[in-house]
Formats: structure tokens, sequence, C-alpha cells
């Protein structure tokens, strides 16, 4: 007796449109999709130079302080810089991940049967898109932290 499980109709679709599959259609619809990968990959490698150089230079400044004080200093200039890298790098991860968005809807609007009758909703989530990346821009800006302020020496 024929029971009709999950597996059985995925397996019934698949060797059903098996033939149908053309290999570089498949290749073209990944193409995007491998663009999208390759760029949060460079990314992600540039922030992590950008990570390792901010470290290095740290270091090399707990090396050359002399005192408590230059320590403190340099964990400050540390602590500013940090906090910079966090925010640029926060704006470049939003930015790439709208304008990747963006691109999809504009792409989804192209391949849409009936772009007209859809084109409302995808301007409407761009348009909700780019307010949600302003006011994220916004807050990164006003939560970046300004250059320490130089400390009084005291005197010896």
């Amino acid at each position: 007796m024929f029971k009709n499980t999950p597996f059985e109709s995925i397996a019934k679709t698949l060797s059903e449109s098996a033939p149908k599959l053309d290999p570089s259609a498949m290749l073209q619809a990944f193409g995007p999709m491998q663009d999208n990968l390759k760029e949060w990959a460079d990314l992600a490698q540039s922030q992590a130079q950008d990570a390792q150089a901010t470290l290095v230079e740290t270091v090399q400044a707990y090396r050359k302080a002399q005192s408590p004080q230059d320590a403190m200093e340099v964990a400050q200039k540390s602590a500013a810089a940090v906090g910079a890298l966090f925010s640029k790098n926060a704006k470049e991860i939003s930015a790439l991940g709208f304008e990747q968005f963006r691109s999809n809807m504009e792409t989804v609007e192209r391949t849409f049967p009936m772009p007209q009758a859809l084109g409302f909703v995808t301007e409407g989530l761009k348009s909700t898109a780019t307010t949600v990346e302003n006011t994220l821009n916004a807050a990164l800006d006003k939560c970046t932290p300004a250059s320490p302020a130089p400390t009084a020496k005291k005197a010896r």
C-alpha cells in the first residue's frame, strides 16, 4: 500500500524536476549569492586587519610607556581607538547589509511577473531600510567616543 510521507513527496518532486534542471541557469542564479558572500568575506578580512593594526599599535605604545601615567594614557587612547573602530565596523556592516537588501528588492522587482503590483511594497521596504540605516548611523555617531581629553601632567 502506498503512503505519501513527506520524504516520498520530496523524492517524487526531485525525480520529476531533475530533467528540467539547467546547470547554467543554476550557476547564474547562484552568482549574486556568491558575490554577496565575497563582499562579506572581503569586509571581514579588512576589519580583521584594522583590528590587528590597532592591537599592534596599542602593544607598541604600552612597551614605550615609562610610568603608570603613561600607561593610563595609552589605555585611554586604546579605548578611544577601539570604540572608533567598533563604530566604523558597525557602519560598514550595516551599509553592506542594507545595500544588499536594496539590491535584492530590485531583483525581486525585476523578476516578479507583475512588477507594478509589487512596486509599492518593495519601494516601502527600501525606504524603511534607508530610514533604519540612517537612524543606526546617527546612533553610532552619537556613541562614538571622542578622542580622549588631554590629561594634565602632574609635577614630579
